[in-house]
């Protein structure tokens, strides 16, 4: 069972340590508990821990401008079961609606997968600390912090082009 670790804010997972990762095709609205109804898509990363694997699935909420780690009550399982934790991850987040792909992270050389995985919401979180004597409201500070709909879909148009054009040299 996956369960919301809410003193996390980003995945502090060096990118050596990425065995597997998922991300939804789309966006989906979801009610996390104590936050607004809102857009989010998800990500499902498997990492090796110290004995084992563990697994979390990331929700990234829109118009929270946040991540939600949702981390298995299991926590580092063997590494025979990472695979199985995986897929009751992948089961949690098409339970919601979401459509996942996989992103071949073990196919990339160091260098792509460091560069894919610095971009990543996921790693850095979505929204950066905002000091005490800051003269913006949260709100104002909060929506610079977070793409607005229409970058999230000139972005995603980008990517499908840009794979699309990998896909026909591939």
């Amino acid at each position: 069972m996956f369960e919301w670790d809410k003193s996390a804010e980003h995945l502090d997972v060096p990118v050596e340590r990425i065995l597997r990762l998922h991300r939804s095709m789309g966006d989906i609205q979801v009610a996390l508990p104590g936050l607004p109804s809102q857009k989010a898509s998800v990500w499902v990363c498997a990492y090796a821990g110290s004995k084992g694997g563990r697994v979390v699935v990331v929700f990234h909420l829109r118009k929270s401008c946040k991540l939600a780690l949702y981390r298995h009550s299991q926590g580092e399982v063997p590494a025979a079961q990472t695979k199985s934790l995986l897929d009751e991850g992948i089961r949690f987040a098409e339970s919601l609606g979401f459509v996942l792909d996989a992103i071949d992270f073990q196919q990339m050389s160091p260098q792509e997968k460091l560069a894919c995985w610095n971009d990543l919401s996921l790693f850095h979180g979505t929204v950066a600390p905002v000091p005490a004597e800051a003269s913006a409201p949260l709100a104002e500070t909060a929506a610079l912090a977070c793409p607005s709909a229409r970058e999230i879909q000139e972005r995603r148009q980008l990517f499908i082009r840009k794979l699309g054009h990998f896909l026909v040299t591939a």
